[in-house]
């Protein structure tokens, strides 16, 4: 069996799609997000703000590595970046349970930079 801080270093790493999405009716600009683990999409939504896309993405990360400890995220809202979401890098975040990886599909991850 394994130890509990074994559990916990374990590093899980998922994979985030972000693109700008055309203008519609209203003017206003707005950004797709997805997240991915595997061949699994875990979220995705649009926002309308770089900022909230960035939040978003945390919180399904987060909600997804307790889910994988088998707990339920109380507050998925309160997980960081360890380190800033920069284009065509990686990023770290602490989930409260765990460090997991968010990596970018392709360079998708210019079009967040480029907004904020």
């Amino acid at each position: 069996m394994q130890s509990l801080r074994a559990i916990v270093e374990r590093v899980h790493e998922f994979r985030y799609a972000v693109e700008a999405l055309p203008p519609g009716r209203l003017t206003f600009h707005r950004w797709r997000w997805e997240l991915w683990q595997g061949s699994w999409m875990l979220g995705a939504g649009w926002c309308t703000d770089p900022a909230l896309v960035e939040r978003a993405l945390l919180k399904a990360a987060s909600r997804r590595i307790h889910e994988l400890h088998g707990v339920r995220a109380l507050r998925p809202e309160r997980s960081r970046l360890l380190d800033r979401l920069r284009p065509g890098r990686p990023a770290r975040v602490d989930t409260g349970l765990g460090v997991c990886l968010l990596v970018p599909l392709g360079s998708d991850a210019a079009v967040l930079a480029a907004g904020s």
